[in-house]
């Protein structure tokens, strides 16, 4: 009859193994759904469009303007020296109105010059982020596929050390095996303790004379006096 003491520890490494094989599994898992960089970019992106959209129709309705204003100056300038007015104070009214308006399109061009600098600025944005994109949409694709090849290898070896614990818990007697299950959920997932130099390496505590001779010759499971581990000497 085997030792039950060394079946339950090597089945507690094997527990280890599959419970170190889930967490990367999670781990995978969230790697996945994890898109943040690509939706991040994406919302810059569509920020940056919706500004440049705003600025050409800001451009827009501003080279209206400046085209309408331009109209009216020629039409006062015709009247201007047009000789048309006789009248030297509509005369005067007149240059003055003149004054103001080309005042007003200097305005308009300067404000003019901005927009077309900023909607430069804004297109060369968009065009950036576009390569960002694109480049970034290459290299998920490409974690993406690696991700889904770990997730599969790992679904697969999960699948190949179930089937061995099955195995192995199937010939533990049921008083063992509920015993270690007990421990493993209440010792923090070290339920087996192996002794070295007559210590527990569970609580580090010397162990008797006589609880030693049972850990090594019982057949069933000798607990730790002091932590209530099982003892395992190998």
């Amino acid at each position: 009859m085997a030792n039950s003491s060394k079946q339950l520890y090597d089945l507690q490494v094997l527990d280890w193994e599959i419970a170190s094989k889930n967490r990367s599994l999670a781990d995978v898992g969230a790697r996945l759904s994890d898109n943040q960089a690509l939706l991040s970019i994406r919302s810059k992106l569509e920020e940056a469009q919706q500004k440049r959209k705003e600025l050409h129709f800001q451009q827009r309705d501003l080279e209206m303007e400046a085209d309408s204003l331009t109209g009216k100056i020629k039409e006062e300038d015709a009247k201007l020296y047009g000789g048309t007015v006789k009248s030297p104070r509509e005369l005067a009214d007149l240059m003055e109105e003149v004054k103001q308006l080309r005042s007003l399109e200097k305005q308009l061009e300067d404000r003019l010059l901005e927009l077309m600098a900023e909607s430069e600025n804004a297109q060369n944005a968009v065009e950036e982020l576009q390569q960002k994109l694109t480049k970034t949409e290459a290299e998920w694709e490409v974690e993406h596929q690696r991700l889904l090849q770990e997730e599969a290898s790992l679904l697969e070896e999960l699948s190949s050390l179930s089937q061995k614990r099955m195995s192995w818990v199937s010939v533990l007697d049921a008083p063992d095996l509920g015993l270690y299950v007990s421990l493993l959920e209440n010792k923090q997932g070290h339920a087996v303790a192996k002794v070295e130099r007559g210590i527990c390496q569970g609580c580090r505590i010397s162990l008797p004379t006589k609880d030693l001779q049972q850990a090594r010759t019982a057949q069933r499971p000798v607990q730790c006096s002091s932590c209530g581990r099982i003892l395992y000497v190998s």
